[in-house]
């Protein structure tokens, strides 16, 4: 699935308070110094840990390190739980699952039945997330975007015009 273009998005700056969005709910940002450095959950805190002689520049890219770092193991984890699911319900049988930082699309499946999804994909609410994991793996039975392949898709994600349509006009703002 391709990602449309961007329009102008207002750059992150990676303080405490800052919105960040797990299957479309929104964490707080909560910067600390000390402790072991990284990225956790703390009920509906990010909580990001960094050493308090890293100033400016470098603490804002070792935050942003650390909470992609942070988003991508999430991702593996909870995309493979609805991968396993939805394999399940489609009868396919994918043979690998990566993530990705990608710019241009959310998933994709290659002929061989290997996954690929971009971790910005687990910022959208679980709907969206589970339309286009139904849409990858849909590919297994239909190599393109025919008729045939969207009959697929509308039998496990009946509302995948809106989902669709969802991932159109908000894309952008979770790839940032």
């Amino acid at each position: 699935i391709q990602l449309q273009s961007r329009p102008a998005i207002k750059e992150r700056e990676f303080v405490s308070g800052e919105s960040f969005a797990l299957f479309g709910k929104n964490l707080k940002l909560k910067v600390v110094e000390g402790g072991r450095v990284g990225t956790k959950l703390d009920g509906d805190y990010l909580l990001t840990n960094v050493r308090a002689s890293e100033i400016g520049e470098v603490r804002k890219f070792r935050i942003k390190t650390y909470i992609e770092k942070w988003y991508i193991q999430e991702a593996y984890k909870r995309l493979e739980e609805k991968v396993i699911r939805y394999s399940e319900i489609i009868k396919v049988s994918p043979r690998e699952m990566k993530v990705r930082n990608y710019k241009t699309r959310w998933g994709s499946c290659d002929k061989k039945g290997r996954l690929t999804f971009n971790f910005h994909l687990i910022k959208a609410p679980h709907s969206i997330v589970d339309y286009v994991v139904v849409h990858e793996l849909c590919h297994m039975l239909q190599p393109n975007h025919s008729k045939f392949f969207w009959n697929e898709v509308a039998k496990y994600d009946p509302l995948f015009k809106e989902h669709k349509k969802w991932l159109k006009l908000n894309g952008a703002e979770l790839i940032r």
